[in-house]
């Protein structure tokens, strides 16, 4: 694998740990998503800022939470499978 793939393997892997990071704890994440509503306010976004329930809250630090894992796995480990399924994912989930 040449150094420059590998570069930008562990560069999106940081990138995605520290950006999930903020939503994985529960104290943080409350002051994140409020954070974000007042952003969605301050832009004139249409429509509401949905308000977030316990089971929404839940499922948010769990998935934010195996979104850090995987970050942190693919900053670790950065290789040409792990590279290229992380790319068809993204693909295929957009």
């Amino acid at each position: 694998m040449s150094p420059n793939y590998r570069c930008i393997v562990q560069g999106f892997g940081l990138y995605h740990a520290l950006a999930s990071l903020a939503l994985a704890i529960p104290l943080l994440s409350d002051y994140s998503l409020a954070l974000f509503g007042k952003l969605h306010n301050t832009v004139n976004l249409p429509g509401e800022w949905p308000p977030f329930d316990a089971t929404s809250l839940l499922f948010l630090n769990l998935f934010a939470t195996l979104a850090v894992f995987w970050g942190a796995f693919r900053f670790k480990h950065p290789s040409l499978e792990v590279g290229r399924f992380e790319g068809w994912a993204m693909i295929v989930l957009r």
